[in-house]
């Protein structure tokens, strides 16, 4: 386990790189452990040096302020588990439901804006400049994240 400076405090985001310029996401719920979901499974439990996968985890602080209500999600997702998909149920839509109470992703959400603002800046919606646009538009949001 490679922490990036910085110890997590319960509920924050942890980000790692998983391929190229995708980061997985996981939440820290203390004691060294962390919950994400990966393909083929649901939420899990893991701990922090299983979840960093020998690679260096960066935190996101997410100053939760109703621990309780974010244990009652952990403990809902653990129970009702969704099986992982990466458009809408992939491990920064978990990190985003545990920590706000609302399912988001952001890598997805900046793909789906660079594959738009490519095509309309290029006048052309084909494959190629839908693909190239999403993968500038997922480094973007990638590299203009803060970290703590």
């Amino acid at each position: 386990m490679i922490l990036n400076n910085t110890i997590p405090q319960v509920g924050d985001r942890l980000y790692r790189v998983k391929a190229g310029i995708v980061q997985h996401v996981g939440t820290y719920l203390g004691n060294n452990e962390v919950i994400h979901t990966v393909p083929g499974s649901g939420p899990c439990c893991v701990s922090l040096n299983e979840f960093s996968n020998n690679h260096v985890i960066k935190v996101v602080r997410s100053h939760i302020s109703d621990i309780p209500a974010f244990f009652t999600r952990v403990n809902q997702v653990l129970t009702n588990t969704t099986p992982y998909f990466w458009l809408t149920d992939n491990c920064e839509h978990l990190a985003s439901f545990l920590i706000t109470g609302s399912a988001s992703s952001e890598q997805i959400i900046g793909t789906a804006l660079g594959s738009v603002a490519l095509s309309l800046l290029s006048q052309r919606l084909d494959t190629k400049t839908v693909v190239i646009g999403g993968l500038l538009g997922l480094a973007a949001t990638n590299i203009l994240r803060s970290y703590d």
